[in-house]
């Protein structure tokens, strides 16, 4: 079973790494070991590192982050994560047509995981907002 990561449903909304953490890694680190028991590969976006997860701080800046290295917690989360990072991404081998558009809220979303779903008719798996 394939699940793309929908990168879009992290845009900096929170507060700092400590909210991240309490309010939307811990619910996403359930979901991605739920997904484990199921055979689930992830697809992500090659360049998921780079987007932000509060308004000064990317996911990339979050995992090399010395501020969350003490705890076994912390570690913990930081290597569940970590594969959002890794291969395989989808955009490698996209579906999308160019001269496709993919509206969400009057956007387009082209080039996007939940526009890779569409194409690839699967389920995508986001960040809480």
């Amino acid at each position: 079973m394939q699940i793309l990561f929908n990168e879009l449903s992290l845009t900096g909304q929170f507060s700092d790494q400590g909210a991240f953490v309490k309010n939307g890694l811990l619910l996403f680190v359930g979901v991605l070991k739920e997904m484990q028991g199921f055979s689930t590969l992830l697809l992500k976006k090659s360049d998921v590192w780079n987007n932000k997860i509060t308004p000064s701080y990317t996911l990339h800046s979050f995992l090399i982050s010395n501020e969350f290295r003490k705890s076994d917690e912390a570690r913990s989360l930081k290597l569940a994560i970590d594969r959002l990072t890794k291969e395989p991404f989808w955009d490698f081998d996209s579906k999308q047509t160019l001269d496709s558009t993919y509206f969400f809220d009057g956007t387009d979303i082209r080039g996007s995981s939940p526009a890779e779903a569409c194409e690839r008719d699967k389920i995508v798996v986001s960040f809480v907002s």
